[in-house]
């Protein structure tokens, strides 16, 4: 006849089936998953109970490892734009868990939300967002999921990212009434880390203070003051 065997196993992150069924003159076997959640060398047991043929307890020896990092595919993005990409973070455990997210290059990767709540068995999606400082080399960074409710194995992502060279901006569009006046703004930011000195090169005139002069410029004028030697601070 079949024995059927109640099954029990201790030590963390350890699961599997509750109940053996052993055919008659056969053999059975048992298989558990081993997740574990903490990062080092503990013991842990699995038991068989058959009220015909008693009790067999096997020791088990549970090693675990920190993960190794993930390595985000290569950012790459224009001078002055912005790349995003999404990781997954999930909660295998049986408890509720609160990560911390931190970037250790927060000027060209910064991660969002910064703290996510997540119940057993939920996920939750964060965003990598790369920003250019440079066109000469790739830059690098790493992001870090720490869990600040559990004693955790922290998850870390690597991140590179390349800029590439400016194309052209989106058109700005300026609308007014025939005989009056608009005005539309261009904003430039310096993305590099350090102050740059930058000249404007346009077809379109400086304003003038002689109104017949800035006419003759057709229907657009530049309000600013220079357009040449222009310190811009990081």
């Amino acid at each position: 006849d079949d024995l059927i065997f109640e099954v029990t196993h201790e030590g963390q992150g350890l699961d599997g089936p509750k109940e053996l069924v052993l055919p008659g003159g056969g053999k059975a076997k048992y298989e558990m998953a081993y997740s574990p959640l903490v990062v080092g060398s503990y013991e842990g047991s699995v038991t068989f109970v058959n009220d015909t043929v008693g009790e067999l307890w096997y020791k088990l020896l549970l090693q675990s490892f920190a993960p190794e990092p993930t390595a985000l595919e290569e950012f790459q993005c224009e001078l002055g734009h912005r790349a995003k990409r999404t990781v997954t973070i999930h909660n295998p455990s049986h408890d509720r868990l609160v990560f911390q997210m931190n970037s250790d290059n927060p000027r060209n990767f910064a991660v969002s939300p910064k703290a996510v709540s997540l119940e057993p068995g939920e996920e939750s999606k964060i965003t990598v967002e790369y920003v250019p400082s440079s066109l000469s080399h790739a830059e690098s960074g790493k992001i870090v999921a720490r869990c600040v409710s559990m004693d955790l194995a922290p998850i870390e992502y690597t991140c590179t990212g390349r800029g590439l060279p400016p194309q052209s901006e989106s058109t700005v569009s300026v609308a007014s009434g025939i005989g009056q006046s608009s005005s539309g703004m261009v904003m430039w930011q310096n993305p590099f880390p350090f102050a740059v000195t930058v000249d404007i090169l346009s077809d379109i005139g400086m304003m003038q203070a002689d109104e017949a002069t800035s006419q003759d410029q057709g229907p657009f004028s530049l309000l600013i003051k220079r357009m040449k030697g222009i310190n811009v601070n990081p």
